[in-house]
């Protein structure tokens, strides 16, 4: 069933904009959100700790996505990460649950897989890595996206949602693509890079905001199994470098490769597989990095 009105929380985010945008392509829109959305859209200035706030605005509605909680890029403790995340996540689908609203697409995170941060002997298993890959979570932040899935999986189960989880990869918004093109040169050797210059994570993935915001409609209409996750990526990487070396450099051995003729047919293909999405939500991402670099989408 297409969804008619749609609550997105944290709607006045940075994704969140984009989101608002596709969805008030198709249905009506309420952002549920502590700060006002700057389209005009319908607001509930609610905070996601606030279960009873939730349950009234969950009330009239036919879906839900659901994008607040603490990013890795906001300084915050361990404690904070986990409980923002993991319990703005269990308060929003007891919501949807008691406005008997039957689908709730959630925003995890390739993070999940725990493998962004140092130290680098924390690897994938194979190449390209889908969602049958392992999540090894180590820090707070991913572990609250690991966890978040798990609370999605027991809602869909005991409440006969469908609960859709997104892992986006990096969302890499119009006011940073110069700047993350330019430090994937400088890291894999296309450009001198000056020693304060961070590289980007060793997995080059990326995704536009404007794909992932379709990425999420679509998980509301199509038809899925009660709990599945998604990797929602571009099909290249950031990197001017072939995949497969850049893997190696950083990791200091050769990854198994399961897949050889992704990366045979392109050789900047990325890491993370994207099939799933392609497949089961009939997503595609926009392009390539070198036309996204050039002509990054508008702010929404």
């Amino acid at each position: 069933m297409t969804p008619s009105r749609v609550l997105v929380t944290g709607g006045s985010g940075r994704l969140g904009r984009f989101v608002v945008a596709e969805m008030l392509q198709h249905a009506e829109v309420t952002v549920l959100d502590i700060v006002p959305p700057a389209d005009g859209a319908a607001h509930v200035p609610a905070d996601i700790r606030d279960f009873d706030a939730l349950c009234d605005a969950a009330r009239g509605h036919d879906a839900v996505i659901h994008l607040a909680g603490l990013d890795s890029g906001v300084p915050a403790s361990e404690h904070d990460y986990f409980h923002v995340n993991v319990q703005g996540t269990w308060n929003i689908l007891a919501a949807a649950e008691a406005a008997g609203i039957g689908r709730v697409a959630v925003c995890s995170s390739i993070a999940a897989y725990g493998l962004e941060d140092l130290p680098w002997e924390r690897q994938p298993d194979r190449l390209p890595f889908d969602e049958s890959h392992p999540l090894r979570p180590c820090v707070a932040y991913e572990l609250s996206k690991q966890v978040v899935e798990d609370v999605a999986s027991s809602f869909a189960r005991r409440a006969r949602m469908t609960v859709p989880c997104l892992r986006p990869a990096w969302i890499i918004f119009p006011d940073r693509v110069a700047d993350f093109d330019r430090r994937a040169r400088e890291a894999d050797g296309a450009l001198p890079r000056p020693a304060d210059h961070l590289p980007p994570p060793p997995h080059r993935a990326y995704v536009r905001p404007d794909d992932t915001a379709r990425a999420f409609w679509l998980a509301l209409t199509a038809d899925l199994e009660p709990c599945e996750a998604f990797n929602i990526g571009a099909s290249d990487t950031m990197s001017p470098a072939p995949s497969l070396e850049v893997m190696a450099r950083v990791y200091g051995r050769e990854i198994p490769v399961a897949d050889e003729s992704a990366f045979a047919a392109n050789r900047r293909a990325a890491v993370f597989g994207n099939l799933r999405a392609r497949t089961r939500l009939g997503w595609q991402p926009t392009g390539d990095w070198q036309g996204f670099a050039a002509d990054p989408p508008h702010a929404a």
